[in-house]
């Protein structure tokens, strides 16, 4: 036992490397590295520390849990700031909101005077991307053909917050009602990175995933060991998997940036619960605002908020994620009257689905087959939730009911249970399943996280059971 306690972590990534290490020398694909443009990673590197040194500021100066949640912190701040002042903004180009709110924060960073030396770095950084967008733009590669959802949804909302502003995307809208926090973050990223006239893709925007991913597993309250083996396997799976890797990392599909962000902000969300009322009130408003992101997580914030409140009468505090959702509904009521709501939600009739479930009657159980025969391909995908039930499975065996491991677990399955549940009734028709587990992976980088996080508690209960012979 002692073994596996010491080699564990070498014993759960053995076989993904194996595999990894597989297909790189079986397909011949070290030829990668010369294929690789250097010159986006160069770029990428770059957005990356604009956005370290950002979450750092706004870390330092508002009191926050991590640089990671800092970074959120930022984006939501600028799409937040939008929503609240739509009946202004709707007459502002995105280009000169982005100045706006920025100075605003700017301003007030310098007021408060508890970053002096990170923005300085900010500062250098920020003229260090300028000059090297200058110098080797014409090098940096655009990807001027996008296809399937991209081209259909994300690239589209992203082009007209970009082009026009926030308010032009939602009255012009590619899906009717869809939450657009993620096509405001491509938005941003870009104007960052390259400040262009009008809006283009270029893969450092989404790259940069990767490394805010690392940034967020090494934050995390575990030992330094676990950070180093849990950096590894994200990058196998993300890196050995051409779905996983376009998904997260190399194009605008919405995956990239929920499953990040759901995963910061669920996270911090859990740590500040912890400190009752000294809990810092911001952490809330930012794990509310994931609710403009996309479907079944906009639904799986309500009912954490709700969960989380009956179970944690004490601190109040947790109503305050609902503000961004009051704010969209005011929106809606006013400056939004010709909107409609999501269009997925309101083409079916939730009583109609209910009784079809519960009875029954009207489904499509060999949806439920073919989506599990979808997710089964990705092997090493397969490989990582399996693992995570068992660590959930080993952990209630030992009845140690840790509070965020069973949150997690039940906000697993509820997602799972929207997700089949759906596909087999309401949304029996349609007529692609690959979707579906898209939606799973809206999931992907907690639970990779709670994995490790499951086993390492599992093996400090075991570790007490059978203590060490004085």
């Amino acid at each position: 036992m002692k073994k596996v306690k010491n080699y564990y972590l070498e014993l759960l990534t053995l076989p993904l490397l194996g595999n990894f290490l597989h297909n790189i020398f079986r397909e011949k694909n070290i030829g990668f590295i010369y294929e690789v443009n250097y010159f986006n990673l160069i770029s990428s590197v770059l957005l990356f520390l604009i956005l370290f040194f950002t979450g750092k500021v706004l870390k330092n100066t508002f009191k926050l849990n991590n640089i990671s949640i800092g970074i959120v912190f930022y984006f939501v701040f600028l799409f937040l700031l939008n929503n609240i002042f739509l009946f202004i903004t709707k007459n502002i180009l995105f280009n000169s909101y982005f100045i706006i709110s920025n100075s605003i924060l700017f301003i007030y960073i310098l007021l408060k005077q508890k970053a002096n030396k990170e923005c300085f770095y900010l500062i250098i950084v920020f003229i260090t991307n300028f000059s090297f967008v200058n110098l080797f733009k014409k090098y940096l590669r655009v990807v001027n053909k996008v296809k399937g959802d991209v081209e259909y949804q994300w690239f589209p909302m992203a082009e007209n917050i970009y082009n026009e502003n926030y308010y032009y995307s939602l009255t012009n809208p590619v899906i009717d009602g869809y939450g657009q926090l993620i096509s405001y973050v491509h938005a941003v990223l870009l104007k960052i990175n390259f400040n262009f006239s009008d809006y283009e893709y270029l893969t450092s925007t989404t790259n940069l995933f990767y490394f805010l991913a690392i940034l967020f597993i090494f934050e995390l309250n575990t030992a330094t060991k676990n950070k180093v083996y849990l950096s590894v396997l994200y990058s196998i799976l993300v890196l050995n998997s051409e779905w996983l890797n376009y998904l997260f990392l190399d194009s605008l599909m919405g995956e990239g940036v929920v499953s990040l962000f759901f995963g910061i902000g669920l996270v911090a969300f859990f740590e500040e619960i912890k400190k009752g009322k000294n809990s810092n009130s911001i952490i809330f408003i930012i794990f509310g605002s994931l609710y403009f992101t996309k479907q079944f997580v906009t639904i799986l914030i309500i009912f954490i908020c709700f969960l989380i409140y009956i179970s944690n009468i004490k601190n109040s505090k947790i109503i305050l994620s609902l503000i961004p959702f009051l704010i969209n509904e005011v929106n809606l009521k006013t400056v939004l009257v010709n909107i409609r709501r999501d269009a997925y939600v309101s083409d079916f009739d939730f009583k109609d689905t209910a009784v079809d479930l519960l009875t029954n009657t009207n489904l499509k159980i060999e949806n439920a087959q073919i989506i599990l025969f979808n997710l089964f391909e990705d092997r090493p995908y397969t490989y990582l939730l399996i693992i995570f039930v068992i660590s959930n499975i080993l952990l209630l065996s030992k009845k140690y009911f840790d509070k965020e491991s069973i949150y997690f677990m039940i906000i697993f399955f509820i997602n799972l249970f929207l997700i089949f549940g759906l596909y087999i009734s309401a949304w029996r028709d349609m007529p692609e399943l690959d979707s579906p587990i898209r939606y799973i992976l809206n999931l992907f980088h907690l639970t990779l996280i709670y994995t490790f996080l499951n086993l390492e508690k599992y093996l400090e209960v075991l570790s007490e059971s059978f203590p060490r012979k004085q």
